[in-house]
């Protein structure tokens, strides 16, 4: 009985010592658990070569993420340190997108329970990549309590072709060299489109001409998304303002050469100047949206969309495949994005118009998602939650 008595007690001690350790655990595990979130945005991260003013050469690696605040307090990140691979930094920044006007800021704090946007470049030494390898990466990211999340294992595109001294330059159109005044003016639109997105295109978050008006404030960004985590509202579409549009002078001088026609004839001439420039190789590619606009606005959006998975990829056949892996010369940087640009447009039409689209519209709209590679604006995602909503106000109804 003795033995048993003294078992038991120190077997009580045991566990309250281990039951004080955990206690005085607890705030830090729960601080652990509370870190912010940070996952990668893999389709955007890429790395290129760079030089410094006395001639070194160096990589610039641009990465892009998703961070969210779980915790109860306002989070910045401070800092982010490239752990993978092991090489010398000279250089880092991270910055921080408020959604309210889509501007990337450096510490920006974000509120408990929200989300945004993150991008982190680095500038490093020149390690022994071959150019356009694809990089594995790890990163630690540190906020403003001091707390550190680290992020293995993400992949960063290298360039696709070798060189990079000179950009390939899509041939040209002279406009006097065409007959049709009819043709002439399109096209002169299609070249001050190209010109606007050169100034204001996915580099900063614009789509040319093209922007958004919600609630009476006009926005050039289209395609992007914020919400907030753990709500269970609808976040995807824009449900506030049942005038939301998406507008642009250029389509407006578009539709008014288009409906300022006398005849069918001139009218399918207008249809036919931009259906012959939506084309991959084409100087206009970039502006490839623009079209997509104009053949919705009249009412011909399946037309544009059964074409753009043919013309706005390039051909997948054995002498163009030979062709693109001995063509050393990248793109300009205004003419890489045109599909992707062309599927961001479409996306924030869905968002920001969705009360236009028939059902009809977005079995068509779903196919073309079905011709192209990714989805990487989640237009799949866009087109199933209009049908719920409709579906949830009949119910209401």
């Amino acid at each position: 009985m003795i033995m048993e008595g003294a078992l038991s007690k120190f077997f009580a001690s045991l566990f309250g010592q281990l039951l004080g350790k955990i206690r005085a655990l607890s705030p830090w595990i729960r601080r652990w658990l509370n870190r912010p979130v940070v996952v990668p945005m893999t389709q955007q991260n890429h790395w290129s070569l760079g030089r410094t003013g006395d001639g070194q050469d160096i990589i610039s690696l641009s990465t892009h993420w998703h961070l969210t605040n779980d915790s109860e307090n306002y989070v910045t990140i401070v800092n982010a340190h490239l752990i993978r691979p092991k090489t010398k930094t000279i250089h880092s920044h991270v910055l921080l997108r408020n959604p309210d006007n889509n501007t990337y800021y450096g510490r920006l704090e974000i509120p408990p329970g929200c989300s945004t946007e993150m991008s982190a470049h680095f500038v490093i030494k020149k390690p022994m990549f071959h150019f356009g390898q694809d990089l594995s990466i790890s990163v630690k990211f540190i906020d403003n309590h001091g707390q550190s999340r680290i992020v293995r294992n993400v992949e960063v595109k290298g360039v696709i072709n070798r060189k990079r001294e000179k950009a390939k330059s899509r041939a040209v159109e002279a406009p006097h060299k065409i007959s049709s005044a009819i043709e002439k003016k399109a096209v002169f639109i299609l070249k001050d489109e190209v010109e606007r997105y050169k100034k204001c295109g996915r580099s900063s978050g614009g789509l040319g001409s093209v922007c958004r008006i919600v609630s009476g404030r006009q926005s050039k960004s289209i395609g992007s998304d914020s919400w907030t985590p753990d709500s269970p509202q609808r976040q995807n579409l824009e449900l506030t303002d049942e005038n939301a549009s998406i507008v642009s002078d250029n389509l407006d001088a578009l539709l008014n050469l288009y409906n300022g026609t006398n005849t069918e004839e001139e009218k399918e001439e207008v249809e036919r100047s931009l259906l012959n420039r939506l084309n991959y190789n084409s100087e206009y590619y970039c502006a490839a949206y623009l079209v997509l606009l104009f053949f919705l606005r009249i009412g011909k959006l399946g037309v544009v969309l059964e074409m753009a998975p043919a013309t706005l990829q390039p051909k997948n056949d054995v002498f163009s495949r030979i062709k693109t892996f001995f063509d050393s010369e990248p793109d300009e940087k205004h003419q890489r994005y045109g599909l992707s640009d062309f599927a961001r447009l479409l996306s924030g039409l869905l968002k920001f118009e969705h009360r236009n689209f028939t059902d009809d519209d977005l079995d068509i709209i779903e196919k073309f998602v079905d011709t192209v590679p990714t989805d990487e604006f989640r237009i799949r995602e866009r087109t199933s939650s209009i049908h719920s909503y409709r579906l949830s106000i009949q119910a209401a109804e």
